[in-house]
């Protein structure tokens, strides 16, 4: 059985709009995401996609050692 691949996005700026929304048309599974940016900490990456929340939200890059552990994802795609 295959297993969805779980992605962790590192920046959630404009380019990371559209890193994010192909890994979920391709089948993976956005397990967390963080960022600087004080106006999107605290949000769903799908409202920062511009579609339906995700379940997902960004989290400040001060706890992206902790994050990066407890989730252990297979591949981060860093748009910084």
């Amino acid at each position: 059985m295959e297993r969805k691949i779980k992605v962790f996005q590192y920046g959630c700026g404009k380019m990371a709009q559209y890193t994010m929304r192909y890994c979920l048309e391709k089948g993976a599974e956005i397990v967390g995401a963080i960022d600087i940016n004080p106006l999107v900490i605290g949000k769903d990456i799908g409202t920062i996609m511009g579609c339906e929340d995700k379940g997902v939200k960004v989290t400040s890059i001060d706890n992206a050692k902790e994050l990066l552990e407890s989730l252990k994802p297979d591949a981060c795609i860093i748009t910084t």
